[in-house]
């Protein structure tokens, strides 16, 4: 780049383990699943200025690391044949980090860390054997990403002063189908959204 050369390697990792169980619960058709989530990513990253091209003076040498940890629950009850209620939750913890090894700038090492529980509430009303009518309100919750601070151009800080983006949605929709003919998902939504 016109200011720097840079180079970087960005590690990605994650897994997912999920369990359902679709047991009829009081005589009713249900669906509980439940399940974890980890995701991290681990970023070594150097600047340098550019010389013409080539690597001129060290600007900067960190490693930024990302960190997830999630669990959540989700429960699908059919009250009647032809209306389910559906809840459920996130709980998710993200650590944010950064550790500085170019010193002659001042330290820009920093961690940071997150904890959110994010509830969510829904139903499906099946109107007709291809019609149905839903709505649901959710959480969301997202953790900053690194680069809001690390990457070139962003505005000087610390780590530290990062928020989570907080979100709440509200929706109403219908779905379906008109003998092979027309097919529809039609839906409104409100968006709340801070930070």
């Amino acid at each position: 780049l016109s200011f720097a050369v840079i180079n970087q390697t960005t590690y990605n990792w994650g897994s997912e383990l999920r369990y359902t169980l679709t047991e009829p619960l009081l005589g009713h058709d249900n669906r509980l699943t439940v399940g974890v989530q980890y995701a991290a990513t681990r970023q070594p990253e150097q600047f340098f200025e550019n010389a013409r091209g080539n690597h001129g003076a060290e600007m900067r040498d960190q490693t930024n690391k990302a960190t997830n940890f999630a669990g959540y629950v989700e429960e699908q009850f059919n009250a009647t044949e032809t209306f389910a209620l559906v809840v459920g939750g996130q709980l998710l913890y993200a650590g944010r980090s950064v550790a500085d090894d170019f010193l002659s700038d001042g330290d820009s090492s920093g961690s940071a860390s997150f904890l959110n529980f994010s509830p969510k509430v829904g139903f499906v009303w099946t109107l007709a054997p291809t019609v149905q009518v839903y709505g649901n309100a959710s959480r969301a919750f997202e953790a900053p990403l690194l680069l809001e601070l690390t990457a070139p151009g962003q505005l000087d800080g610390n780590i530290r002063e990062l928020r989570a983006q907080r979100a709440w949605q509200f929706e109403v929709g219908t779905r379906g189908e008109w003998e092979n003919r027309l097919e529809w998902d039609v839906s409104v939504y409100d968006y709340e959204l801070w930070n």
